[in-house]
């Protein structure tokens, strides 16, 4: 996982995984992005044992399929196929 193009805030979001967050920011600000990275991270630093644990909620359809989309294509990139599914 490579955390090279994120901001401050992005990399903060992404790390802290030891309670809670709520992300609210602007559209284009990359919050998509940032809880795909964080959810992706958590799965891979064993901070979550399964994709199961996740609760992400949105305030569209479109959005949460945006972010389901994004989620399994990270997990596929980073070899957890059987999260992805």
């Amino acid at each position: 996982m490579n955390l090279d193009r994120c901001t401050p805030g992005q990399l903060e979001i992404i790390t802290t995984l030891d309670a809670p967050l709520m992300v609210a920011a602007g559209a284009g600000s990359g919050k998509t992005f940032t809880l795909t990275q964080r959810i992706v991270n958590a799965l891979c630093t064993g901070a979550l044992t399964s994709i199961g644990e996740v609760l992400a909620i949105t305030f569209t359809k479109k959005a949460a399929a945006e972010l389901r989309s994004r989620i399994k294509a990270q997990l596929l990139s980073e070899g957890l196929t059987d999260e992805a599914l």
